[in-house]
């Protein structure tokens, strides 16, 4: 891409380009979070040898050494807990482009007390507080913050990886009319779900999406949405992406309004269709019993009795 921009109007690339003024991303221009003063180290080494590695890449393609020793810029790492400091104090939100990483996952019944007093304060859903993933709190702290970054159509960027439960069955209600009535996000992209696998020992294979936000003036025209044949494969596109990651916009996401109200439907802009999503236990007549479930295969089943409905 770079040789391509530095290309003349006669389509030549320049013989001796400044290769050190072509590498314009530093590892200083990177801040995080880590609630562990070792891994907080290892981000920091991590990123000065990401650097050295594209660095390395940058003079194989254009002939030319060029290397950042001795080191003199550093990651702003803060060993921390991400969902108790203010982002702000980090960075402030106008000085931030995009927010991004791969927050640690925990399912309501296997947080901690202190994870489910975080994500119950953050969520703020009232009652028993919901159902929602650890990983939820991190988005809903990165819209509201990047709320802050500018103004619509001008800020900061999100991308994350997650559990795939998010999309699914009743965390959908509880998460998403928060993203996309208190924040103001819509979706840009997304991975259906794959396989996310490590060759560290004792680490755990999950099934997790990866779902990128942006606030709603600055959201891109089509959302690009990725999904895998096999879940440890490569993607393909095949669509654009709604809350489920299917292809339709939604103005509904269980009983919710796009302001992220219950019970009272939100003016409709035109274009957009009105659904709901609800588990069973929210909407039981959806749930069949089974005579109910047999009297529903059967008809299809003396047609084609290939066909099989589980």
């Amino acid at each position: 891409m770079i040789r391509e921009h530095e290309r003349d109007e006669t389509g030549a690339v320049a013989s001796r380009l400044d290769v050190g003024s072509l590498s314009r991303l530093d590892v200083n221009q990177f801040y995080g979070i880590e609630i562990g003063e070792f891994p907080a180290r290892i981000a920091e080494v991590a990123l000065w040898m990401m650097d050295h590695l594209m660095n390395n890449e940058l003079s194989l393609e254009f002939g030319q050494s060029y290397a950042r020793i001795p080191l003199k810029q550093s990651p702003h790492i803060r060993c921390a807990d991400a969902l108790e400091m203010d982002w702000e104090d980090l960075l402030p939100a106008e000085d931030c482009s995009f927010v991004f990483g791969n927050p640690p996952f925990g399912g309501a019944k296997f947080q901690s007390t202190e994870q489910r007093a975080q994500v119950r304060r953050i969520a703020a859903l009232g009652g028993s507080g919901g159902t929602l993933d650890y990983v939820t709190a991190w988005f809903i702290t990165a819209g509201e913050y990047i709320g802050k970054s500018g103004p619509p159509g001008e800020r900061a960027r999100i991308g994350f990886v997650a559990t795939n439960s998010i999309t699914q069955g009743e965390q959908v209600a509880q998460l998403w009319p928060i993203l996309f009535g208190r924040c103001g996000l819509e979706i840009a992209y997304a991975h259906r779900t794959f396989a996310w696998g490590s060759d560290a020992r004792g680490m755990a294979h999950v099934h997790v999406v990866i779902i990128g936000l942006d606030d709603r003036e600055g959201a891109p025209g089509v959302r690009r949405l990725f999904s895998y044949d096999d879940a440890k494969g490569d993607p393909h596109e095949s669509g654009h992406c709604g809350a489920l990651a299917v292809s339709v916009r939604r103005r509904w996401v269980g009983g919710c309004a796009h302001d992220g109200t219950r019970g009272k439907q939100s003016h409709q802009r035109d274009g957009e269709d009105d659904y709901r999503l609800q588990t069973h236990r929210q909407w039981p007549h959806f749930v069949l019993s089974t005579q109910e479930r047999e009297a529903l295969v059967e008809p299809s089943l003396r047609r084609n009795p290939s066909c099989v409905l589980s």
